[in-house]
């Protein structure tokens, strides 16, 4: 019984040491920009700031009227470039075609990059359906 109880405290102390590592590490993340009181603070009547680097944002209430007004704005992205200059092609790959596939990478230590080179061939792939 008494080892019963032993394990019984290993573990809520386990469990305990755990959480407080976990909540330890979430104050180290490295964040970007500033925090929710920064803005406050800066954002409040008499406490504005002189910097410029405060200068980068606007807070905005939100209410009815401001929701309409962003509900009615639509970005077109990407597409609106390619619609007008750019057709479909007229081939499609067919049983019997050879393909041949390169994955290249930005960035080294990715998927298929490796040291010597950030891009790999896959062996030729022919169409059977």
């Amino acid at each position: 019984m008494k080892v019963d109880a032993l394990i019984a405290l290993l573990g809520r102390t386990l469990v305990l040491l755990g959480v407080a590592c976990g909540l330890a590490a979430c104050a180290e993340i490295p964040s970007a920009g500033p925090s929710a009181d920064q803005i406050e603070s800066a954002t409040s009547v008499g406490h504005e700031s002189n910097s410029d680097a405060d200068k980068n944002y606007v807070v905005i209430d939100l209410n009815n009227d401001v929701v309409s007004v962003l509900s009615r704005f639509h970005p077109h992205g990407l597409k609106s470039f390619a619609a007008t200059k750019a057709s479909l092609p007229k081939s499609r790959i067919g049983v019997g075609d050879i393909l041949a596939v390169q994955i290249w990478e930005a960035g080294e230590g990715g998927l298929f990059s490796s040291s010597g080179s950030k891009s790999v061939s896959i062996p030729s792939i022919v169409v059977d359906r």
